[in-house]
């Protein structure tokens, strides 16, 4: 079933799209701004504990042992096997490959190679299996599933010119992925690893996060009447059925039994309101400032740990326009079951973050190429290319 993607949804995804493809184009370039430090300390923060440029640190080999790019051109790190190996993408001359990494030792296992571009690999929340999204062109996804050990599950093609892909976190077998064509046309599709097979989706909008295992969350945007707010609605795979689940939020995700909804504060529209629900019921909530967009807000990149309980989030010091605001952000924890929070660093750059399974350690920047030590309140660099 096809629709025409909403503009609020599309933005966060014509980012991911661009950002994919100039990974694609130009892999062998390497931004300069990776070998800055972060940006500097705000003064502003009362609760300032460490800054960027105090902790951020030359990596201690008898410590954390850093990827050593000899051959090829480092592309990204996908994230955490487990607490110790981490995966990362190497492109070379004839394709791409995938590796594991072990930071202890300082070992890499070749886990994939594709003679094609990879765009990105996804590691299945139970840390059991990952999934390759290859680009044979610029109109074709090659999917390919693997165990961490390399050994290959399933494979399927599907045209595409972008992807969606969110891993059901209660039950690995199976796989939402919805495809994207270059007029922003959807199709939604669910990867079930036990049958080998790819079945069509009649959800209403393309991006679901799942609620449970037969049940998605989605937001319900009007493209008839464009607004910064929409209703989350649960979709039922079984049945097709929409029900209503919240009203009046900009942003949704679920991360297995906890969801989050963000949205305005009700009594300030300057504050974004976080809310964590178990099912239906509220557990947790907290405002933040945020920045305004031009058509919507930007809600800075986050992770939560599970086995923690516990939420990581980029803060703005004030709320104002995105695209006048260099202060900086704070990188925060929130834990879910006492409501304390903790600044874990001051002058942070928004960028992507995935933690560990034991919530210890978490990687950060745009390739995932910094490690943040959550006990030191350290920050170390995890790549090492050579240089000619």
């Amino acid at each position: 079933m096809q629709k025409n993607v909403l503009p609020a949804e599309m933005t966060k995804f014509l980012f991911l799209g661009i950002f994919t493809l100039l990974l694609i184009l130009v892999g062998c370039q390497r931004d300069d701004e990776n070998e800055k430090d972060e940006t500097k300390t705000s003064d502003s923060s009362p609760k300032q504990e460490t800054s960027v440029e105090e902790k951020e640190e030359v990596i201690s080999t008898d410590r954390i042992a850093p990827i050593q790019v000899k051959d090829g051109v480092f592309q990204t790190i996908s994230g955490w096997a487990d607490n110790e190996h981490v995966l990362y993408i190497l492109e070379g001359s004839s394709g791409a490959n995938v590796y594991s990494h072990n930071i202890k030792n300082g070992s890499d296992t070749l886990l994939f190679d594709s003679e094609s571009p990879i765009v990105s690999v996804m590691i299945s929340p139970s840390k059991e299996y990952f999934i390759v999204h290859a680009a044979p062109s610029t109109n074709e996804a090659l999917l390919t599933v693997l165990t961490l050990n390399g050994e290959p599950i399933m494979e399927k093609s599907i045209p595409s010119s972008e992807l969606s892909i969110e891993w059901n976190p209660f039950d690995d077998s199976s796989i939402l992925i919805t495809s994207f064509t270059e007029d922003w046309d959807f199709t939604v599709w669910e990867m079930d690893l036990k049958q080998s097979s790819m079945t069509e989706v009649a959800m209403p909008q393309p991006f679901g996060y799942w609620l449970s295992k037969e049940k998605l969350l989605y937001l319900d945007w009007n493209i008839e009447e464009p607004s910064l707010y929409a209703d989350a609605k649960k979709f039922d795979l079984e049945t097709g059925a929409s029900n209503d689940y919240l009203a009046e939020i900009f942003q949704v995700d679920s991360f297995g039994d906890v969801s989050v909804a963000v949205g305005a504060d009700e009594l300030d529209e300057k504050k974004a309101r976080y809310t964590f629900y178990q099912d239906t019921n509220e557990i947790f909530s907290f405002e933040t400032p945020h920045l305004s967009r031009y058509s919507d807000w930007l809600v800075p990149y986050y992770d939560y740990n599970e086995k923690t309980n516990t939420f990581l989030t980029y803060q703005p010091l004030y709320s104002t326009e995105a695209d006048v605001y260099q202060e900086g952000f704070q990188l925060v924890s929130y834990q879910l079951d006492s409501g304390e929070n903790e600044v874990l660093f001051d002058g942070m750059e928004n960028t992507p973050i995935s933690c560990s399974p034991d919530g210890q350690k978490c990687l950060s920047g745009y390739y995932l190429e910094k490690l943040i030590d959550i006990e030191s309140k350290k920050i170390i660099t995890l790549v090492n290319e050579k240089k000619d």
